[in-house]
């Protein structure tokens, strides 16, 4: 005979079930039903098609259907609704390589094991805002301007993407805004909160990095330079994705397909094939397969292409847009030669894993059982209720701008709970990393994360097939650069040593044995100044920062590398966008999914523009000529205009300077033929010197 379970406990497991079932039954609302879904197919017609529901397409979507409530909008999803698993911030980890994950590999990375390493992307409503680790952090201020001036993005700088920033993020932490209110936006539909009570790891961790002189500060405000405990997209305890924030309910004039593979763009009109003016085409409609049949779907006004840096390159090359010589290759007929799946970007980065000291691990570990649970859907708290991160950026010796840091570290508590989920990241030795970790199962891991920030290697998307459901072929070229490499090392010693020998080392214990694959120096270095094991460690433990950007790249359409304009529109094709990570020119030293955020909203007014003018040209950028060619700007008296590379300026205000030179009366430098502008005023970015404060890696960890 069992004893009955205790009335709290049968109490707690009922209250998790109903929740349960209602925060479902709500994600499965927002799609389109069934027998509607049938029937919208058969009308075949919207004015806006949008591909990919992700942090770019969700936001789309919703901003379109909020201003323009009298035109219909189709939102296509490949994977399903948003579920109560991905809901939950400490199970981020354990929804890498399940069916709402894309599942992508890489091609062999040499500087790695030589294996493909994971590429993790969401698949269901949301898009990767409902997968990843839910982090808020735009990035330096330098990287957009650059966006703007470097590559020719007209209205993609700094300055011009924070009413963006602000119009998205409802912040609620008030000392962080009241810190800096002319960077943070406090009504917008997209929470971003603080941990209230991180465990006391990371709090000592925090603390120890402070006392090397290294600032505590908001990374998304002035200064980047510095140590900060995270914030992220959680509300009250629960993922706040896209999908919840700008399409919950769902609009009125919005139907959401899900299950909805979409295969190819379709167009209207004469092409050349070869890339130069007079193409002709019009993006006129989509076709999709969903549950065993496809669909022909036709776009009155526009299609935007939301897919992400993987599938947005691999459906135009499937449509026929791409570089020619591989299109050919595959047998897939060339509509326009234009160099998609280029410039693929993301973060190389290694991991350290040391035992934490159970004194300071606070709060139990996550393990979804029925009290956490309830502890969760009660009052938004407990251990699943966030995922909290200490991140600091820093310089290495080879960086010369210690106000835009190019590597950076993340420090978090992981409790092994699940050995599978532990040792997913790592694609080879696995059964050697299953014996490494197997002896702390059920125990607070450490896992700081090293990372580089600012890349210089740049990689490819291209098809593998012309079948669409064969996975396309991803070539990051991570630490291809040798000075990325010498970069990744400079930041792992750094690490190392800090793990070691700062007041934070006593809170910590080293593993005995070195990780797998890998040798201790022989004559008892400390690891950080052992080359051998930091070269190995590297190699055995490197992945993707999940940091992912290119593909699409925007900017001077008469540049020979970029794929849309400024305003977001496929050179030389009309009623065709990409609004997604796709079209950074490069990714932010960040994480990618705030500068995401900034390129759907900012997509969003565009296209309404364009809806309200009924024409593409627009004061101050590029129109989509058919002969390929651009007309003057026109320049209005409150803007000014410069050209060539961004170099920052000491002054208190942190307003922009130029190397080039500029005719005041005209407010136009000249470049080539290029014009680039820049914000007029105090641009608010803070470019002063460090006051002694600049932290490059090299100089402690050699000391």
């Amino acid at each position: 005979m069992y004893a009955k379970p205790p009335i709290s406990l049968i109490l707690q497991m009922l209250t998790v079930s109903l929740v349960s079932i209602e925060r479902q039954t709500n994600y499965n609302r927002l799609v389109t039903p069934q027998q509607s879904g049938d029937q919208l197919l058969n009308n075949k017609e919207y004015d806006y098609i949008v591909i990919g529901s992700g942090t770019g397409g969700g936001i789309v979507t919703g901003r379109l259907a909020e201003s323009l409530p009298d035109h219909s909008i189709l939102l296509l999803e490949a994977g399903g609704p948003q579920t109560v698993v991905s809901d939950i911030p400490a199970n981020a980890d354990g929804l890498l390589e399940t069916d709402i994950d894309w599942q992508f590999r890489t091609q062999p990375q040499p500087y790695f094991t030589g294996v493909g390493v994971d590429y993790n992307m969401g698949r269901l409503l949301g898009g990767s805002s409902s997968f990843n680790g839910m982090h808020y952090n735009r990035g330096n201020r330098r990287h957009y301007d650059e966006w703007s001036q470097k590559y020719g993005a007209i209205g993609w700088s700094y300055e011009e993407l924070i009413p963006y920033w602000l119009r998205s993020e409802n912040n609620t932490d008030q000392q962080i805004v009241a810190a800096n209110p002319r960077l943070h936006g406090t009504s917008g539909p997209l929470v971003v909160s603080s941990d209230t009570s991180p465990r006391p790891v990371i709090q000592l961790h925090e603390q120890a990095v402070m006392e090397l002189g290294i600032p505590r500060l908001d990374i998304n405000g002035p200064r980047q330079a510095g140590t900060m405990i995270a914030q992220s997209n959680i509300d009250a305890g629960i993922r706040q994705s896209v999908a919840t924030a700008y399409l919950t309910p769902r609009p009125k004039n919005v139907d959401i397909l899900c299950e909805a593979y979409v295969t190819q763009i379709l167009f209207d009109g004469q092409h050349t094939g070869d890339g130069g003016g007079g193409s002709g085409l019009t993006a006129t409609g989509v076709k999709f397969d969903r549950k065993g049949q496809t669909y022909t779907v036709r776009a009155r006004k526009e299609v935007i292409l939301s897919a992400g840096v993987v599938m947005s390159p691999k459906i135009l090359m499937l449509s026929g847009i791409g570089h020619r010589k591989h299109l050919e290759s595959l047998g897939i007929p060339v509509l326009l030669d234009l160099p998609v799946g280029d410039n693929i970007q993301d973060h190389p980065a290694s991991t350290i894993h040391t035992i934490i000291d159970p004194r300071v691990t606070g709060i139990p570990g996550a393990g979804m059982t029925t009290q956490q649970l309830f502890q969760l859907y009660l009052n938004g708290t407990g251990p699943l209720a966030r995922g909290t991160n200490s991140m600091t950026y820093l310089s290495s010796s080879t960086n010369p701008d210690p106000e835009w840091p190019n590597v950076f570290f993340y420090s978090t508590a992981r409790y092994n709970g699940n050995l599978a989920v532990m040792i997913n990241e790592f694609p080879s030795y696995l059964a050697a990393w299953r014996q490494y970790f197997e002896p702390y199962n059920n125990t607070f891991i450490l896992e700081s994360s090293p990372h580089l920030f600012i890349c210089r290697s740049f990689g490819t998307v291209r098809l593998a097939s012309k079948n669409p459901y064969v996975q396309p072929l991803i070539d990051p070229r991570m630490l291809a650069d040798p000075r990325d490499y010498a970069d990744m090392v400079d930041i792992t010693k750094w690490v190392l040593r800090f793990l070691q020998t700062s007041t934070f080392a006593k809170w910590i214990r080293w593993i005995p044995q070195p990780i797998p694959g890998c040798q201790y120096c022989k004559d008892g270095r400390p690891l950080w100044d052992c080359d051998p094991y930091v070269q190995c460690l590297i190699r055995m433990t490197g992945k993707s920062g999940y940091h992912y950007g290119g593909g699409n790249r925007m900017g001077d359409p008469r540049r020979s590398d970029t794929v849309v304009d400024p305003r977001l529109r496929v050179k030389h094709i009309q009623q065709l966008r990409v609004c997604d990570g796709s079209v950074m020119p490069e990714i932010p030293n960040s994480n990618t999914n705030a500068a995401v955020i900034a390129i759907g909203e900012k997509c969003a007014d565009m296209i309404i523009e364009d809806n309200h003018l009924n024409n593409n040209n627009n004061d101050g950028y590029y129109p989509n000529m058919d002969d390929g060619h651009t007309v003057p700007l026109k320049v209005s008296a409150s803007s000014s205009y410069t050209l060539g590379d961004y170099s920052s300026s000491s002054s208190s205000n942190g307003g922009h300077s130029s190397s080039s030179s500029r005719d005041i009366s005209t407010g136009i430098s000249t470049y080539g033929d290029r014009l680039v502008p820049i914000s007029s005023g105090s641009s608010g970015s803070s470019s002063s010197s460090s006051n002694g404060d600049t932290h490059y890696v090299s100089q402690w960890y050699k000391k």
